[in-house]
């Protein structure tokens, strides 16, 4: 069921767990909801580290893993493999029929954030702040197209506001009441969720998006407000580039 929700098993050791959500969407010639439940009963079967949800709003399931350290995420978990058998039932992600919108949701733990709420929301507004100053380069990094972005991942700035004359705090404010559709969705309690990342069945997309999310994380920690607002996109696209290939190469793929 979409509101399952097991009791989480922590994979990898350290600090910063994600959680990721893959949309897939079934073939044409699936014969409803049994065949679907065959694959995922399949997948499940396969791959201790995740569980499978119903989404009828992709006419597929979702495929939810447990909260896992980057670290085991890229180079422990058998996306490969996951993939590959995806591909072989003739699942999509990406390229669905009829325009339907298959997410890549990655969650991210709270606490990575800091040791309290207030530090936390410190960090994650910074985290929104850092989006928000990027965001041409964030948009063609989701895949999505603009519609698709405005329908499940909005930006929290309006088109003519700055990020810089809005600030940080505003945002956050923002996120905190208008909603899930967003680029980032704070109303999970334990986790915030990047919601920007189109569906992927490519194993390097997948591994950059992680890679990607793992950066920006990390700079909202690490980086005061000040270095962030004097960052330029030269910077950050050398700190990308510098995490992983596949990051570096999806990079060059998305014209950056």
């Amino acid at each position: 069921n979409y509101s399952y929700k097991p009791d989480p098993v922590f994979y990898g050791s350290g600090t910063k767990y994600l959680g990721l959500e893959l949309e897939v969407q079934a073939p044409d010639d699936a014969n409803d909801y049994d065949d679907m439940e065959a694959v995922a009963v399949e997948l499940s079967s396969r791959y201790e580290e995740i569980y499978c949800k119903e989404d009828s709003s992709t006419g597929g399931f979702e495929i939810v893993t447990h909260p896992c350290t980057v670290d085991y995420l890229l180079d422990v978990f058998d996306w490969r493999g996951l993939t590959s058998y995806l591909l072989s039932e003739g699942y999509v992600s990406h390229s669905t029929r009829d325009g339907v919108s298959c997410g890549l949701h990655i969650h991210v733990s709270r606490k990575y954030f800091g040791e309290d709420y207030e530090i936390q929301d410190g960090n994650i507004a910074k985290l929104l702040y850092l989006v928000e100053k990027f965001w041409p380069q964030m948009l063609r990094l989701s895949r999505r197209t603009p519609a698709q972005i405005e329908r499940w991942a909005n930006r929290y700035c309006a088109e003519d506001e700055c990020p810089d004359r809005l600030g940080p705090e505003s945002l956050l404010a923002r996120g905190k009441v208008w909603g899930r559709y967003y680029a980032i969705n704070l109303e999970n309690r334990h986790t915030i969720e990047f919601r920007l990342w189109r569906g992927s069945l490519k194993v390097n997309t997948i591994r950059a998006t992680i890679q990607l999310v793992d950066v920006l994380t990390d700079l909202a920690v690490e980086k005061d407000v000040q270095e962030l607002q004097a960052m330029t996109w030269p910077e950050l696209r050398e700190l990308l580039a510098s995490r992983g290939e596949e990051l570096a190469t999806y990079l060059n793929e998305r014209g950056l």
